[in-house]
């Protein structure tokens, strides 16, 4: 049966989470922000990243990660503002403000929600929030739609130091 997209409002019903699952899901986001951070260091890091694309705004660098055989992609672009103003740009912590901020970038984006938020809602802001989310996406001609539930992490946390 093929899904019509946007899903509705009420099609995901999540079970409460427990405090320990809770918290297991924020262990792995900071890990996996520091793997990340690591990862991404263009010079000097623990990976070769080789400039692919240089547009105006955008480059695109690629590295392959011959352990697990994989091709690895990271773009880096220079957005002018200031922090606060980059921050309100990518608002995630609601389905409406991630539909809007994945509508930017995302333009194969069929629909997005907001399945758990971690965070309580005074602390909730996108430079500090965990969330999971649903998103599916519409695929390249003659492959299938596809979607996907991911652990959505944003931290003010760069190099060990916070930004905020």
């Amino acid at each position: 049966m093929k899904m019509k997209f946007p899903l509705p409002v009420d099609f995901f019903q999540c079970p409460p989470l427990a405090q320990e699952e809770i918290d297991q899901f924020k262990a792995q986001g900071r890990h996996s922000v520091k793997q990340l951070v690591q990862t991404a260091v263009l010079r000097g890091g623990p990976i070769s990243w080789v400039l692919l694309s240089d547009e105006t705004e955008l480059k695109i660098y690629k590295a392959h990660d011959k352990l697990r055989n994989l091709s690895m992609y990271i773009s880096r672009s220079t957005v002018v503002g200031t922090l606060d103003e980059v921050v309100d740009v990518f608002q995630t912590h609601t389905t409406e403000l991630i539909k809007e901020a994945k509508r930017r970038v995302g333009k194969d984006l069929l629909d997005v929600a907001t399945l758990y938020d971690f965070n309580p809602p005074h602390e909730t802001s996108t430079i500090n929030n965990v969330a999971i989310i649903y998103a599916a996406q519409k695929g390249p001609p003659f492959v299938a739609s596809r979607d996907s539930v991911l652990l959505e992490v944003n931290s003010s946390a760069f190099r060990g130091t916070h930004i905020e």
